[in-house]
């Protein structure tokens, strides 16, 4: 751990493997590079990954990881994830991509996956903003916060729906598509500064 509780190392066995991995971390606490070493391919790959910021608008967010070239949209959503390296896309912009939905028997939709990723160094840097959205708030409550927005975004059934439906109807996300989850990150907003005043 480095003095700023960060990983940036580990090594070990698991899976019948070694492994080893090493990061390195910028001024935002950004990672910088992520180096993984395992001596079998049948458990996991090896890999080398240096991170990138060139977007000024979020410039804490990846613009790359590796092979993959990240696209953001104004409020620093992930829109388009491209691979260089396998001529792949992912994202809101590739009608390609079904982001594991499914239909199910009574005709609504749902998604079979998703991943949520917080970066830090973002919600670091937003603190230092006079206008920042969880000012008063720990580092952690601010990660639980916006976990919480994207957590509606992943689990809720009907705006699973709702959101797949006009993507499908209209090939772009719905214009309301933030209220609840901004609705449910405000209310977690709100009961962490009651516990910070007792």
């Amino acid at each position: 751990m480095s003095d700023l509780n960060r990983l940036v190392y580990a090594s070990g066995k698991a899976k019948q493997a070694s492994y080893s991995m090493q990061m390195t971390f910028g001024r935002m606490s950004e990672p910088l590079t992520k180096v993984q070493k395992v001596d079998s391919t049948k458990t996991a790959q090896s890999y080398d990954f240096t991170y990138k910021y060139e977007d000024s608008n979020h410039p804490t967010a990846p613009t790359q990881i590796g092979h993959e070239h990240y696209t953001y949209d104004a409020n620093g959503n992930p829109t388009l994830v491209e691979n260089d390296s396998l001529g792949t896309e992912q994202g809101n912009r590739n009608s390609k991509d079904d982001f594991g939905k499914r239909r199910n028997a009574n005709g609504s939709y749902r998604i079979t996956e998703s991943t949520i990723t917080v970066f830090e160094g973002t919600l670091i840097a937003d603190a230092n903003r006079d206008d920042a959205k969880h000012k008063g708030l720990t580092l952690e409550q601010a990660i639980g916060a916006v976990a919480g927005h994207e957590l509606v975004h992943a689990t809720d059934a009907k705006e699973i729906n709702r959101d797949i439906r006009h993507e499908i109807k209209n090939g772009t996300p719905r214009n309301d598509r933030e209220v609840l989850p901004n609705k449910v990150e405000q209310e977690i907003i709100e009961q962490s500064k009651t516990l910070n005043k007792q």
